[in-house]
């Protein structure tokens, strides 16, 4: 499936991002299925979720929707995009600040591996960059 340390530091860096933001009594739903393309994974929370003029944001380095709120670089998400693209995958995050449905859902699914694409991901896993480009 990858590079597992990079996909562990996608799992981290989203539960880290929901439990940070989340306020007590909110709840953090970690879901893995099995899907025709692949594993879909969800990280999902109810807490005050992120207001739609930072959405379009929230992936670029060193941006931060609420800069005050909790500690960071901002860089986080910006990882995280990188290394799901360099796996064949697309983050994608849906976020509601009012209402019953209140919350962050953050999405992506890891494509099935096939023949030589498993065989480059694990001969590659340690010896890349995820940085992402900061100049952009």
């Amino acid at each position: 499936m990858g590079a597992a340390d990079r996909l562990h530091q996608v799992f981290l860096n989203l539960l880290e991002n929901a439990l940070l933001y989340c306020r007590p009594g909110d709840r953090v739903t970690i879901s893995l299925r099995r899907t025709p393309k692949g594993v879909e994974c969800v990280v999902c929370d109810t807490g005050p979720g992120i207001p739609a003029e930072h959405l379009p944001h929230i992936t670029r380095p060193f941006y931060r929707a609420a800069p005050q709120a909790v500690p960071g670089s901002g860089l986080g998400l910006a990882i995280v995009e990188e290394v799901l693209r360099r796996h064949g995958s697309r983050l994608e995050i849906e976020s509601r600040t009012e209402g019953p449905e209140r919350g962050t859902q953050v999405r992506f699914v890891l494509p099935a591996e096939t023949g030589a694409s498993s065989h480059r991901a694990r001969q590659g896993s340690g010896d890349h960059d995820v940085s992402p480009e900061l100049g952009s």
